[in-house]
């Protein structure tokens, strides 16, 4: 014949911090406890608390003893459970068989033993679990555990908020991308034509990029890249190109530019300012050699 013996872990208390501090954690010292209790070679545990060094498991186990089992230990095991890596001991305890009462149930702090690695390094265990246990005639069978431990669930969810996270930031992003190179389409043929229609020229742009800014006095940046002014039919020189230039970046002020019309418009003979604080080009390649064919090339 069978007994039952109920194990209830109930609370902890005084144990070491296995986790430095952390923003989920409030910046304190944590761990994240908990129990394994083993007993005539069947095993069972709690689930973990997280980010605390005070744990409330509040969790009760049933195991199957012989009627006449005395000899023998209930081992009680503390944990610190980790997402990733292996588990860390904080302890154990022997709890005899023969204390166990036959008759009602007993309620009881145990310390834990042994050597503990925290964060602060390696100490002896000191912390202390509340047990309830009791021995009842009769058993039931086994049937399922009875709290098994769901790590499965937590680390799910915490791989699943962050990919999450990810594809949102992704795709904002990339919509970012995307609304960024229809800006700058529209600032290149615009800048093209501009001067297409003004000066004549046939103007060669690899990118244009505007970075507008409105607010705290911040200039708006334009940068362009590869300038090439093309020889026009009948030019006065050898090369394809009059001017080549690798880069330009002009910051402007537009709240200026806008200032500056508006009392232009309405005081014609003021000459008010434009703030440009940067005006950088790079890369400049000017060509002067006159072609033979030129009216300005010398003759005999």
């Amino acid at each position: 014949d069978n007994d039952t013996l109920v194990f209830c872990v109930l609370r902890g208390k005084d144990l070491t911090a296995m986790d430095a501090p952390s923003p989920s954690s409030f910046m304190r010292p944590s761990s994240d406890p908990f129990i394994r209790v083993t007993a005539l070679g069947h095993t069972k545990q709690t689930d973990f608390c997280r980010t605390t060094l005070a744990p409330e498991w509040q969790t009760t186990m049933t195991f199957q003893i012989p009627c006449d089992q005395k000899e023998g230990s209930i081992r009680v095991q503390m944990f610190d459970h980790n997402d990733v890596t292996d588990h860390v001991p904080m302890g154990s305890y022997d709890l005899p068989l023969a204390d166990i009462p036959e008759i009602g149930t007993e309620r009881k702090w145990v310390k834990m033993t042994g050597k503990v690695e925290g964060y602060e390094g390696v100490s002896e265990a000191k912390a202390q679990v509340e047990i309830l246990m009791s021995r009842q005639k009769g058993y039931e069978g086994w049937g399922a555990p009875d709290n098994p431990m769901k790590p499965t669930k937590f680390q799910l969810s915490t791989c699943v908020l962050p990919g999450l996270l990810y594809l949102v930031a992704l795709v904002l992003g990339m919509y970012h991308q995307v609304i960024s190179a229809i800006y700058d389409g529209i600032a290149y043929y615009a800048l093209y034509f501009m001067i297409r229609c003004v000066t004549g020229l046939n103007i060669k742009m690899k990118r244009v990029r505007i970075n507008f800014g409105f607010g705290c006095g911040v200039p708006t940046e334009i940068s362009i890249s590869s300038i090439k002014i093309m020889n026009p039919v009948g030019g006065y020189i050898r090369s394809e190109t009059l001017l080549d230039i690798d880069r330009v970046d002009l910051h402007i002020d537009l709240r200026t530019v806008y200032e500056a019309f508006r009392i232009k418009k309405k005081f014609w003979w003021r000459h008010p300012t434009v703030d440009i604080p940067v005006i950088q080009i790079r890369g400049i390649k000017l060509d002067t050699e006159i072609a033979p064919g030129s009216p300005h090339a010398k003759m005999g």
